[in-house]
């Protein structure tokens, strides 16, 4: 069996990089403000902004806000503080807070060799994208796009990536979780790239509030 899919089937036991016994309980999360002039001032005490992206995410021309917020004792020391993702509408008065998980973006601590796995946030046709990359000889790497729509928001589409940096094999999964369209493109030891594209019946979309990228 090629290494690469043997590491699919280790892959949720190797991206943890800590026993079930060594995770630490989950502080709750800071009392956000519901109002904000500026992103920048949805940070509560000992909270930073790790990263943040704008744009329009609900079609009414105004330049709205994801941010995503880190401990500022997030050392791999003191792993328990899990980060937050913020989202933010914005209005005429500045912005307002809309949705927060504090499970949809992975521990600093939990990307093996290559460190930190949160990559990227961005925001791209009236969508918000988390990026997920590291590992070590075996890499691995997510993206999770979630748009708003029938009153929530919801994973809209996933891609998942597998690397095995000595063989060069590879393995890279796109889905479109509301049409269907699967894309899967893989790279042999020798270099010889396959795609195969299939449509599945799409299933129940998954909302933000059960997303859990520890597991992905």
């Amino acid at each position: 069996m090629p290494r690469i899919f043997i590491y699919l089937l280790l892959a949720p036991l190797l991206r943890s990089g800590f026993s079930q016994e060594d995770k630490l309980s989950t502080p709750e999360a800071p009392a956000l403000p519901r109002h904000v002039d500026t992103p920048d001032d949805i940070a509560p005490r000992d909270w930073v902004i790790l990263a943040e992206a704008k744009g329009d995410l609900n079609q009414d021309q105004k330049s709205d806000a994801v941010v995503i917020l880190t401990h500022s004792d997030s050392s791999p020391e003191n792993p328990q503080y899990q980060r937050i993702l913020v989202v933010l509408l914005a209005t005429d008065k500045g912005f307002e807070l809309n949705t927060v998980s504090q499970t949809a973006v992975r521990s600093h601590h939990t990307g093996g060799i290559l460190g930190d796995p949160f990559q990227e946030l961005k925001i791209e046709r009236g969508t918000f994208v988390i990026t997920h990359y590291a590992g070590s000889r075996d890499r691995w790497g997510f993206s999770h796009r979630y748009r708003f729509q029938n009153d929530g928001w919801f994973l809209i589409g996933r891609t998942t990536l597998t690397e095995d940096t000595l063989s060069a094999e590879s393995f890279k999964k796109d889905e479109n979780l509301i049409t269907g369209r699967v894309i899967e493109i893989s790279t042999d030891e020798n270099g010889v790239r396959a795609e195969k594209e299939t449509k599945v019946v799409p299933g129940p979309l998954i909302p933000l509030s059960k997303i859990n990228a520890e597991e992905d």
